[in-house]
């Protein structure tokens, strides 16, 4: 695989594209940007796929991404493409992959914020923070043998999820690379 399709949504391209570039240019990978336009966009992006000798997909978060992720992931089933999310939500609803900061995490911060700012504290004075804990979720649907007496029939379309401390990856990794 050499070269990679991103979604985006031209009216809230971020900082985020620029760090995907470089990351694939580091890694030797082609970008292709699909750009949409509306959610009637979203079919006819991810049809050009083909022409674009594409090996996976990956859409940045947007709100429009969100609302339409059912339509997203079957879409990208139907071209036979692989493809990772930064939202769980995208694996829950059938997706191949996803990674990305662990929301329920997220939230327990802002309610020591809100707090923090109920007792006194100036919001500017408190410190802006990256999240710090991720999932990488794996979605269930195609690799389930239904005869494995050790699955039961609830589990066999649950998402696996492995969250992880952001700096706990880092050294898995580096101990994987470097051994």
């Amino acid at each position: 695989m050499s070269r990679v399709a991103v979604l985006v949504e031209p009216r809230h391209l971020s900082v985020a594209i620029l760090q995907v570039e470089a990351a694939a240019r580091s890694l030797g990978l082609q970008i292709t940007r699909l750009e949409v336009h509306g959610a009637d966009d979203i079919e006819r992006a991810l049809g050009t796929v083909g022409r674009n000798s594409v090996g996976a997909l990956m859409p940045l978060s947007s709100a429009l991404f969100h609302a339409e992720r059912q339509r997203i992931v079957r879409l990208t089933a139907k071209h036979r493409l692989p493809a990772i999310y930064e939202h769980r939500d995208f694996a829950d609803a059938g997706g191949l992959l996803s990674y990305g900061p662990d929301i329920l995490s997220l939230n327990r911060r802002v309610a020591t914020y809100v707090d923090r700012i109920l007792k006194g504290a100036k919001p500017a004075d408190l410190p802006v923070e990256r999240p710090t804990k991720f999932e990488l979720v794996i979605g269930r649907h195609g690799d389930v043998d239904p005869f494995d007496p050790w699955i039961r029939p609830s589990d066999a379309f649950r998402p696996r999820v492995r969250a992880f401390s952001y700096f706990g990856l880092v050294r898995s990794l580096r101990r994987l690379l470097l051994n």
